[in-house]
């Protein structure tokens, strides 16, 4: 079984991958002997992030929203590697109003990086993959996808928002399900991770008051919110051989949260 999760000669792409879930990503990916590339729009932050895990990690500056830029990624990855075996996308963005912004550009901004550039980057790796008849793709969802979780709302923004993530997340999954069955004859899975509470940098300000955390931790059968650490397990799994007659799939990591 320790040889179904070697990912030793494999070369792995995690967008968003400078921080919060999708460092834990690369950092486990890495530690399972794959060649990682952290594609992050923060150039800065992607190169840190390499630095604090070693040698197999190698960064890539993205910007998800901008096709240009995911296919120019794409094409450098394949030069350099001949291949890509795994895309984990985990860049998104929470729901939190910006300043001035009003539901039209709240609704466009979240959609945009959320479900835009998830399916920017299937498109473009995938395509690679479609071409080798392997590779594995694992999208970040929700459980916002399925359910409306509970949440503290700071006006009518603060609503909106609510309304944009849980949409992106809602077709973050049928697309993730409509990859699957295309690529399938292909040798391509497509599945999706969809966490519950998970402790982030985007999530710090809410989880950081007590008030809030209460509510929430209440919620979760396990009583309590997760760590990106408790989520790495289920991308190891699906990007790995022994989900090898599974694709399509939306597998929820909420603490039994969607189970009331």
């Amino acid at each position: 079984m320790a040889e179904t999760y070697d990912f030793s000669g494999k070369t792995c792409i995690v967008t968003g991958g400078a921080s919060g879930m999708g460092k834990e990503f690369a950092r486990a990916l890495a530690g399972a002997g794959a060649q990682v590339v952290i594609a992050d729009i923060n150039r800065e932050a992607a190169h840190a992030a390499t630095e604090e895990i070693g040698c197999s990690a190698v960064a890539e500056r993205l910007d998800v929203v901008d096709t240009a830029s995911v296919r120019a990624m794409a094409d450098r990855i394949i030069a350099r590697c001949g291949k890509i075996d795994v895309l984990v996308n985990s860049a998104g963005i929470g729901a939190k109003p910006g300043p001035g912004e009003t539901a039209a550009d709240i609704w466009k901004r979240v959609l945009s990086v959320n479900l835009d550039g998830v399916y920017n980057c299937c498109v473009a790796v995938g395509e690679t993959m479609v071409e080798r008849k392997s590779g594995v793709i694992v999208n970040m969802g929700s459980m916002s996808a399925t359910i409306i979780p509970a949440k503290t709302r700071e006006g009518r923004g603060g609503e909106y928002g609510l309304f944009a993530y849980c949409a992106s997340k809602g077709a973050v999954r049928q697309l993730t399900r409509a990859l699957a069955v295309t690529w399938a004859p292909h040798g391509v899975r497509v599945n999706c991770v969809s966490p519950g509470y998970v402790d982030t940098p985007l999530t710090s300000e809410p989880h950081s008051n007590p008030a809030i955390r209460s509510l929430l931790e209440s919620k979760v059968p396990m009583g309590c919110i997760a760590a990106p650490k408790d989520i790495v397990g289920s991308i190891l799994f699906l990007a790995s051989g022994a989900s090898g007659y599974i694709t399509g799939h939306d597998l929820i990591v909420d603490g039994g949260y969607t189970c009331w």
